[in-house]
């Protein structure tokens, strides 16, 4: 995805509703020289672009900012750092404007209570930062994890406005990541697929059960979806009831199973082709691949592992044949 801001608007036409996106940025591009950054507590360390995916346990904050409350050789901070959007106008903005973004750690208890606030000002300096309320302000519940928020903005409404993240009142912890930060006027309706999950080997004839993830990106509650699962031969369609709110990211079973009764393999297509009985508003973001293979028996597993070993010592590494059955 793109870093966008749009002094006017992006306009698509769904059951006459207009979807306007004024501001998003998903840090793809690792670039933060647009946002302005403020070290309050005169340490040196503050926000910076990374990957906090954590080796791919959150794939979600692969790309990311983030601000640290410890360092490793350096040891716990007490951070009061600034997060601080470019200009996003909003003067000729409707009514539902809202933000939205994604945070949380990839830090395991106990050292993942980050507090963070969120403010939106008409102005980017510190000054105006601290004198200012914040629209927002949480602790970090969950260890290990991220999670979206929506803040409506419609006080905001014919202004040009700053949105900024502060990390602060936490020491020794780890770190603060932020993601996905949009500003805009969502769809009514608009389911995003955002993962595949289902096993890539299988024995024939074994029932696999393929998961999805679906977020709302859309303002109202999604109570049912129309998928879709396509091996480039077969549709398996199935409406399937749910309860997923507006920002809120579930996991959901297609009730049909993979099962194949002779070896395969195949790329399998899952699509999302209604939304509580109508069309998706955003029929871009309905579709992935994975792919799927059965086999006739299982197989043998070799494993072959190398010791560790340094330029001290050429003749130390040793091999080791694990036998898997």
């Amino acid at each position: 995805m793109k870093k966008i801001t749009y002094s006017l608007f992006l306009l698509c036409l769904v059951f006459g509703l207009n979807a306007q996106t004024y501001f998003s940025d998903d840090f793809s591009d690792g670039d933060i020289s647009d946002w302005t950054i403020y070290d309050a507590d005169g340490d040196s360390y503050n926000w910076g672009p990374g990957d906090w995916s954590f080796n791919g346990n959150l794939p979600e904050f692969s790309a990311s900012v983030a601000s640290r409350s410890w360092i490793s050789g350096v040891g716990g901070l007490t951070p009061d750092n600034y997060l601080v959007s470019p200009a996003i106008d909003l003067t000729n903005a409707s009514a539902g404007i809202q933000l939205e973004y994604l945070y949380g750690t990839p830090q395991s208890a106990p050292f993942h209570d980050e507090t963070y606030s969120v403010y939106v000002t008409t102005s980017n300096t510190l000054s105006a930062l601290q004198a200012a309320s914040p629209l927002h302000t949480e602790t970090l519940a969950l260890p290990s994890s991220s999670s979206s928020n929506v803040i409506n903005l419609d006080a905001f409404i014919g202004q040009t406005v700053y949105v900024s993240f502060r990390h602060y009142n936490t020491f020794d912890e780890n770190v603060l990541v932020i993601d996905d930060v949009v500003v805009n006027i969502p769809l009514s309706l608009d389911a995003e697929l955002e993962n595949v999950t289902l096993n890539r080997y299988s024995l024939v004839s074994n029932n696999n059960q393929l998961s999805f993830e679906v977020n709302n990106n859309g303002s109202t509650t999604i109570t049912s979806l129309e998928v879709n699962w396509n091996d480039g031969t077969t549709d398996h369609i199935q409406t399937i009831p749910v309860s997923i709110a507006p920002g809120q990211t579930v996991t959901v079973d297609h009730p049909t199973f993979v099962n194949y009764s002779t070896v395969e393999e195949k790329d399998i297509t899952v699509t999302i082709l209604n939304v509580n009985g109508t069309p998706d508003g955003d029929a871009n973001n309905n579709s992935l691949d994975t792919k799927f293979n059965t086999m006739s028996q299982a197989g043998t597993t070799r494993v072959v592992i190398e010791q560790q070993t340094g330029t001290w010592c050429g003749w130390c590494p040793r091999v080791k044949l694990v036998w898997l059955t």
